[in-house]
């Protein structure tokens, strides 16, 4: 393609201010909707897993040694929003990332191809530094 033709590609895709601005809101909105969704399911399963992640320093400890105690009078409630909390941003992840990568404008997408030749010239990779060297 030519850079005219590129141009007015980039021409073509513009939109006004108020059209990324409602755009943005309906994704911000489907991802909070994703969230509150899980959040809810977690907070009502808050209880298994607490003792899912408990259950290895019970069986290491006994079950007569691992008695729990809360010092706060809220400590038990802000325990289980907590783990609610993890629980919604890992389960609702996939959700939100999805409207992140959509919210990109096209020509930032890249293609599996070109993300594995980039992440493969980071400097953590070894390659970087073999080459520079």
């Amino acid at each position: 393609m030519s850079r005219e033709d590129d141009e007015k590609e980039i021409e073509a895709s513009k939109a006004p201010l108020m059209e990324h601005l409602i755009e943005l809101r309906s994704r911000l909105i489907k991802a909070l909707i994703a969230f509150a969704i899980a959040f809810v399911g977690c907070f009502f399963f808050a209880k298994t897993i607490y003792n899912v992640l408990t259950w290895p320093f019970v069986w290491v400890a006994g079950p007569e040694n691992s008695k729990f105690i809360y010092t706060g009078l809220l400590e038990y409630f802000v325990v289980q929003l907590k783990l609610a909390m993890f629980g919604a941003a890992f389960i609702s992840f996939p959700v939100v990332a999805t409207q992140i990568y959509m919210s990109c404008p096209t020509s930032w997408r890249l293609p599996s191809s070109s993300c594995s030749a980039l992440l493969s010239s980071m400097p953590w990779s070894g390659r970087c530094w073999r080459d520079f060297l």
